[in-house]
């Protein structure tokens, strides 16, 4: 992993106790608030798949 602020276990951990929906996407490549840029079609995807998941909000 790359990102230098924040250790991996730290991300494992607040996943871990976080009770609401969610989702964990790595991207080893990444450096601390950059999935998006690292991988954008990836990030848009999984991000898309999860409002489609979760969101029940009608149109």
């Amino acid at each position: 992993m790359k990102d230098t602020y924040v250790m991996p276990e730290n991300t494992l951990h607040n996943y871990s106790v976080c009770r609401a929906p969610k989702e964990l996407v790595l991207v080893p490549e990444a450096r601390h608030l950059c999935s998006a840029y690292e991988a954008p079609e990836l990030y848009r995807r999984k991000i898309l798949e999860f409002f489609q998941k979760y969101d029940k909000t009608p149109v």
